[in-house]
């Protein structure tokens, strides 16, 4: 009787341990559904806004550069601690775009467009000066 009493323990350690990782797996299986749910709402939130952060560069700990698309334009922002400021305003047309929307592959560099911007050609003399 002895050996049966330890034998069913035994039975019975081991029924609760599989219990506790079916709890464990359903535990996880629950919080990745909900994951998954919660991230499908938030995504659907976003298809609908009219306002797009393309890309943000951080020059410093509380100041960045920010590309943003809003409408038919792209604005260059500065951002610190004190606020936002307004570099630049560049029209979404002005830009080569491929069908998708991106702009193409073959475009100049942000160097390239930041020279064009900077200096300009003068028929008269053909000598760059500083663009004000």
């Amino acid at each position: 009787m002895h050996k049966l009493a330890l034998m069913t323990s035994g039975l019975v350690q081991t029924a609760y341990i599989f219990q506790y990782i079916g709890v464990i797996i359903v535990v996880i299986g629950l919080a990745y559904l909900a994951t998954t749910a919660t991230s499908k709402l938030y995504q659907k939130s976003l298809g609908n806004r009219h306002i797009k952060l393309i890309e943000k560069t951080n020059l410093a700990a509380d100041k960045s550069l920010w590309l943003v698309e809003l409408g038919d334009n792209y604005y260059f922002l500065y951002v610190d601690r004190h606020g936002i400021k307004k570099l630049d305003v560049i029209d979404k047309s002005s830009l080569p775009l491929d069908t998708s929307g991106q702009i193409e592959k073959k475009s100049p560099t942000f160097g390239a467009i930041f020279k064009g911007k900077m200096y300009e050609t003068t028929p008269d003399n053909d000598q760059e000066k500083l663009h004000q």
